[in-house]
């Protein structure tokens, strides 16, 4: 276990001095900054009308009204919409502006602290799962590809605890990288929402920190899945090339797949619910992804845990079962 760890503090000392890590995780908190900010000024924006409602063209023809602010509507009806507009749409456009007020107090939850977590989070699920590929599949190809893996294994280093100490970094760096992203976002979630009115009705309660947890460990576990499969990937053809291509490209295409076998083939759904992109996004959760990347509606997260571990022993045994085993080559170039 020592001479794991302390190839992992060495493979930590070389991962730390190359650039991609840092782009990857600067890019990553870009974003997730980003969408707690931009949502900060989409709730003002909506704060100031208290949202909008569109007038029909048969009622707007002739009098320029197009749409009509919530506040305007709801602090006197008669006058915020043209003449002769019947009563019962008025009462229609009156029951979507409440509407309208939901989803504002909606946008203000999301600003609380808790609430910009888990916006960060979403991201988090979305971006760093490619980011991963990436820099899983480099770190593990590179050694490959410039032939420094031979001299580092001649030296009395194991192959199995070498591959197990740059596993657990991989690991690790993930789980840092999470963890300062969420950070981030609660400190700016503190900001934005002292910053923002409450609205109308008053601050809603935001998601309750041990929901944030449990959307926490499934979006690491998420991303420790696809780590893993990626990095299996590329182990097996000694090719960071390779292992990007097919991980960032099965991750794209597999949805796409879905909805084209199921067409093709009755009762694809079924064998669809064991594909592994499909089980690591159900396992992040299907609100902490997009759609249609998501496309996991169905899948339990028993079910997915169960299926996304699967994959784990599955990819991460037959890679180091062939490692063991396998001559190493000199420098392969990709």
């Amino acid at each position: 276990m020592s001479n794991v760890l302390n190839i992992a503090r060495w493979e930590w000392f070389k991962l730390q001095r190359r650039r991609m890590p840092w782009i990857l995780f600067a890019i990553l908190l870009a974003f997730t900054q980003l969408s707690i900010w931009g949502g900060l000024g989409m709730y003002q924006s909506a704060m100031a009308t208290g949202g909008q409602v569109f007038i029909p063209q048969r009622l707007a023809m002739g009098t320029g009204v197009r749409s009509v602010a919530c506040k305007d509507l709801l602090a006197n009806p008669a006058t915020a919409v043209p003449d002769g507009t019947p009563a019962q749409m008025i009462a229609a456009l009156t029951q979507r502006c409440r509407v309208e007020n939901g989803r504002i107090a909606g946008m203000y939850r999301t600003l609380q602290p808790a609430g910009s977590i888990s916006g960060a989070l979403r991201i988090a699920a979305l971006l760093e799962l490619v980011m991963l590929g990436i820099l899983a599949t480099s770190f593990i190809g590179s050694e490959y590809g410039l032939g420094t893996l031979r001299p580092i294994l001649v030296r009395g280093t194991g192959r199995i605890p070498y591959i197990t100490g740059k596993y657990l970094l991989l690991v690790g760096a993930a789980t840092a990288a999470l963890l300062l992203v969420c950070l981030a976002a609660a400190g700016s979630g503190v900001l934005v929402s002292h910053l923002a009115v409450p609205p109308p009705g008053g601050a809603p309660a935001q998601p309750a920190m041990g929901e944030v947890a449990v959307a926490f460990v499934r979006t690491w576990a998420s991303l420790v899945t696809y780590l893993t499969i990626a990095g299996s990937i590329t182990l097996l053809l000694r090719s960071t090339a390779a292992g990007m291509a097919i991980s960032l490209a099965w991750y794209a295409v597999e949805w796409i797949l879905i909805q084209v076998l199921s067409r093709v083939f009755e009762g694809f759904d079924k064998v669809a619910d064991y594909l592994p992109i499909r089980n690591i996004n159900a396992l992040a959760g299907e609100s902490f992804t997009a759609a249609p990347i998501a496309a996991a509606s169905g899948i339990s997260t028993l079910h997915a845990s169960l299926v996304s571990l699967a994959y784990v022993i599955v990819f991460a045994g037959l890679a180091a079962v062939v490692f063991r085993s396998r001559d190493l080559a000199g420098a392969a170039g990709g």
